[in-house]
């Protein structure tokens, strides 16, 4: 099996898995979307202090952190 082959099936596999819990937690999906959005706020925190990251990214994640936040309730 070659690299891309293996990351194609990767990505197939996180296709199916998404389309799996967006359909068991379609009443509870604003809260799915809020914690993958402070997830992928923290790992690009990360990033940034490590010197990998774009600042400008992660002012983009923490605007849709916040908004993720005052559309749960």
């Amino acid at each position: 099996m070659t690299t891309k082959t293996r990351e194609l099936l990767i990505l197939g596999c996180l296709a199916v898995a998404a389309v799996t819990s967006l359909r068991l937690f379609r009443d509870g999906i604003g809260i799915v979307v809020f914690l993958a959005l402070g997830a992928a706020t923290v790992v690009q925190l990360v990033r940034v202090a490590l010197g990998s990251g774009n600042g400008k990214t992660l002012r983009r994640l923490w605007d849709a952190f916040k908004d993720a936040f005052w559309g749960i309730g």
